[in-house]
């Protein structure tokens, strides 16, 4: 019953290794290699079975041999302990190409799943990115007025009413209540999917790429923009009929979906039309992502993000430490809002200027300088276009960053992302955070020579694909010892 309810990694008890290390046992070795890839355990009964079902697909359906039936196989037979077999098996379940994505089906209706990149990542995979860059808490964090501050605040869209079309918009966007479309969190594993198959320079993609995956914005009115006094008779708007008014808000929920990326034109109705390119002067990787900054900043525009975001970057791009908030001695709590005062203000006010900025800047000397340059978007990711009567404000000096290369002054978020992108110390730590998941468990000293292998198959092209095949080929994965030995 142990087996049943905990991963067993003990080796052969009947081994007597001289150096105390246990060779993990085939089934042993099949369920770790499938805990890298998947939750199901290798050979585990599928759902689909069904010869009239569904087309058989290796993420959700193996009917000859259950799930990962491939890396059960090689148990069996025993040539899962080849290294050539481990590093096969992986890259043959880690990931692929689908339009007709069937690994979301007992999720996903056909339409959902037909809205969705053509990229996919095994669910273990696909966590690693999310975990790491922590954007799935992005749905739980409430936003007053997303579009606040942004080019969406005026004119036409001047309206603090909870039925402003930008708030419709957002909040569709986020949780796609109105429309078969995906959602941000949806965009960004899409975006990071397609980085990670494509299998070069894979970091350095994550932190540059502005190719992104986004949903339309006009597939509930037949591929046209709907505005609020259209007729919904007339024969270019067919399917307004079936959900309503071109004003309402079902409508107005998807047709403004598409602003929280600043876009002006339309995002077409088809699976090459949602592949965007964003602005060089406004994006550039997952660290400008509305899904990530959303998930990493405050209640409201004026709310100090700055801080969420700096330390984020500090503990899982950098690797160090920030004290936790029960440590701190002082009233952590920014100024109240004002008219003239930015988020900006308000953290500088409280942390770096007040009579306990000393003891604040022990730990917001950690945080601030790197979370200043995310001050051209607001709290839910929208671009800025004015700031409390001021120009948005990117702009911040640098001078304790572990990497002497990242000291400096940095214009906003998109230069400090390329700066991030090209630091050895960042690469080094995405080697660390990689290790880290895949293994439940901090490094320890004696995985040095695992580490230095891992980011030396890195280096060859950057390839996330090698790195993962030298973690799975090393002793740290395949040997175990024994608790007192």
């Amino acid at each position: 019953m142990t087996g049943a309810l905990f991963k067993t990694e003990l080796g052969d008890p009947n081994e007597q290794p001289a150096d105390g290390r246990y060779r993990l046992t085939n089934h042993e070795l099949a369920r770790a290699l499938g805990g890298i890839l998947s939750t199901r355990a290798p050979g585990a009964s599928a759902l689909f079975t069904s010869k009239d079902g569904p087309p058989e697909h290796k993420a959700w359906s193996a009917p000859s041999g259950g799930y990962l039936a491939n890396i059960n196989a090689a148990a069996e037979d025993g040539t899962i302990q080849k290294a050539d077999t481990i590093s096969k098996l992986l890259m043959e379940y880690l990931g692929g190409i689908e339009p007709d994505r069937f690994d979301l089906l007992l999720e996903n209706s056909l339409k959902e799943r037909q809205v969705r990149g053509e990229y996919w990542l095994a669910t273990r995979v696909a966590d690693f990115f999310r975990e790491w860059l922590g954007y799935t808490d992005v749905k739980m964090v409430f936003k007053d007025q997303p579009g606040a501050t942004s080019h969406w605040t005026y004119g036409a869209y001047a309206s603090t009413s909870v039925y402003n079309k930008i708030t419709l918009g957002y909040n569709n966007v986020l949780k796609g209540s109105y429309s078969n479309e995906s959602t941000l969190q949806e965009h960004l594993d899409d975006t990071i999917a397609r980085v990670v198959l494509e299998d070069n320079q894979v970091l350095k993609k994550l932190l540059t790429t502005r190719l992104w995956h986004a949903a339309s914005n006009v597939t509930n009115t037949n591929d046209q923009s709907c505005s609020a006094n259209a007729n919904c008779t007339d024969k270019k708007y067919p399917n307004c009929t079936s959900i309503g008014l071109c004003g309402s808000n079902i409508s107005t929920g998807s047709i403004e979906m598409h602003r929280v990326y600043n876009r002006t034109q339309n995002i077409p109705n088809t699976p090459g039309g949602r592949w965007i390119d964003l602005p060089k002067d406004e994006r550039a990787g997952v660290l400008t992502h509305p899904a990530w900054l959303s998930a990493h900043g405050g209640n409201f525009e004026d709310d100090p993000s700055i801080v969420h975001r700096g330390k984020w970057i500090r503990e899982n791009l950098l690797c160090e430490i920030v004290p936790p908030l029960e440590l701190v001695m002082v009233e952590a709590q920014v100024g109240p809002s004002a008219v003239d005062k930015s988020a900006r203000d308000r953290v500088m006010e409280a942390t770096e200027l007040g009579d306990k900025a000393g003891q604040c800047m022990w730990c917001h000397s950690k945080m601030n300088s790197l979370g200043y340059p995310f001050e051209i978007y607001n709290h839910a990711g929208f671009v800025r276009e004015t700031d409390h009567g001021k120009a948005p404000n990117g702009s911040s000096s640098i001078d304790n960053a572990p990497d002497p290369s990242l000291n400096g002054p940095v214009k906003d978020a998109v230069e400090f992302s390329i700066k991030l992108s090209q630091s050895d110390h960042v690469k080094r730590c995405f080697v660390r955070q990689t290790f880290r998941f895949f293994m439940a468990r901090d490094e320890t000293l004696a995985d040095a020579c695992t580490l230095t292998s891992m980011e030396s198959a890195y280096d060859q092209k950057g390839s996330f694909i090698d790195l993962l095949v030298a973690l799975v080929s090393s002793d740290t994965f395949l040997y175990r010892h024994h608790e007192g030995e």
